[in-house]
């Protein structure tokens, strides 16, 4: 047993936390930005065209946001490996299509989405990806409409790290037509499955669209950026990277919880 290496339980404890922690450290490091909308009908052309909007905007926030490799079989694919920055539309829709997402439909195969990701597998020092999943449909066991977007950033000061992200949830939202969006530092996944910051992915940023946002009553203490389409952004530490080991960072977020509980809508 691993516990008989270490001269007492205590020891082994100790061993364990340290081990936990530096984890943590290294989660904590990655920023995740995610994006859900309901089931829409697009062709691979619509999608190219929310693709090449979203990917120049996250270059205009953050000019390390170019790079991109895509992931998956190059086989007979027509597309470069490397994405075109600027952009090239008819490609993005080549890269699309080529990656569709099928189900039995009246007892037939049929397409009901396309998925694609890209990221920066040969750059860990500067490492980013992302996923793109969007169709008609939606199962809930094993497919969802969503963008998806981690990235390691550089020693950018807290408040211009926050301004960025900030950018880069509002630049998601827009781009896909959203019903929310939502920014954590580390691995928000975890705390999600564990039912702590479940509700769209909140803790630390949430866009709401403005069917949500017309719904939903805030405590005190949480900044609320009202956008003139009438949705919202919500960031519950304005000028700090969210730290979760922070009580007060902590009963923010859970207040923002409770309050996007009492919201209809899907996580």
């Amino acid at each position: 047993m691993l516990v008989a290496r270490f001269a007492d339980l205590a020891e082994y404890d100790a061993c364990r936390a340290q081990v936990q922690s530096s984890q943590r450290n290294r989660l904590n490091s990655y920023i995740h930005v995610a994006g859900r909308w309901t089931a829409r009908a697009e062709n691979p052309d619509a999608m190219s065209g929310r693709l090449a909007r979203w990917l120049s905007q996250l270059q205009q926030i953050d000019a390390r946001m170019a790079g991109w490799s895509r992931f998956g079989m190059r086989y007979r694919s027509v597309v470069p490996r490397r994405v075109t920055m600027p952009p090239d539309r008819t490609e993005l829709r080549d890269w699309i299509a080529e990656n569709p997402v099928f189900a039995t439909r009246q007892g037939r195969k049929a397409t009901i989405a396309h998925s694609i990701g890209a990221g920066t597998p040969d750059d860990t020092a500067n490492y980013r990806s992302f996923s793109l999943q969007s169709g008609d449909e939606e199962f809930p066991t094993w497919f969802r409409n969503q963008i998806g977007l981690t990235w390691l950033p550089h020693r950018d000061s807290p408040g211009e790290l926050t301004a960025a992200v900030q950018a880069i949830v509002l630049a998601s939202a827009t781009a896909w037509n959203c019903a929310w969006a939502g920014a954590m530092p580390g691995d928000f996944a975890a705390e999600a499955r564990n039912g702590v910051f479940s509700k769209f992915c909140s803790g630390w940023m949430v866009y709401l669209d403005r069917t949500r946002a017309a719904r939903l009553t805030l405590p005190k203490g949480i900044a609320v950026e009202h956008l003139p389409d009438g949705a919202v952004l919500v960031t519950t530490v304005p000028n700090e990277i969210f730290d979760p080991g922070r009580v007060e960072h902590r009963t923010a977020a859970e207040h923002l919880q409770a309050a996007l509980n009492a919201l209809p809508g899907f996580v």
